[in-house]
């Protein structure tokens, strides 16, 4: 494991207690666009549905109500022993790096990447991440990947807000 990861595994072992406390909805920005994309597009409704990087599995509860067999995956283990209550399904769950999916190929009918991608700091790492989508992907599969412009100023703010609620380092 390389030490940026273990640093980034470290850090949210630190914060995950707090954090599925206060983040236990959906994020509601994700939420608008996948009701925008629903009015726009036909989704899958059913099979097999990967969120890669879903911390405490908070988006899966937007989901809950279909007939997915879902799958959630992040590298915090922490997190994932908080996963939120999704009472109509159970949830396999993954805990690896998002880099090494062990998954068959084709499986996936939809994938999540919401707000995980950018934890990566080198672009081959990020093109890996997005090889391994594409082989677990079925062909008319739909994948919705969201990433931080981390210079946009109302993401530096988020940012700030975040860093001040889950500090990950001692100052």
């Amino acid at each position: 494991m390389k030490s940026e990861d273990y640093e980034l595994m470290k850090a949210y072992s630190k914060i995950s207690s707090k954090y599925s406390k206060l983040k236990t909805k959906p994020w509601k920005d994700f939420q608008s666009y996948l009701s925008y994309l629903e009015n726009k597009f036909i989704l899958p409704k059913s099979g097999i549905l990967l969120d890669i990087g879903s911390g405490n599995g908070r988006n899966l509860i937007l989901f809950q109500e279909k007939n997915f067999n879902l799958i959630a995956s992040d590298l915090s283990f922490s997190l994932l022993k908080s996963f939120v209550p999704l009472p109509a399904q159970e949830v396999q769950i993954l805990n690896n790096d998002m880099r090494y999916l062990p998954l068959k190929k084709n499986i996936a009918d939809f994938v999540l990447l919401i707000a995980t991608i950018h934890h990566l700091s080198k672009k081959k790492d990020m093109q890996k991440v997005l090889d391994e989508i594409t082989f677990i992907l079925k062909n008319e599969g739909f994948l919705i990947l969201s990433c931080w412009r981390r210079w946009k100023p109302s993401t530096r703010i988020k940012m700030i807000a975040d860093l001040l609620l889950f500090p990950l380092k001692k100052i």
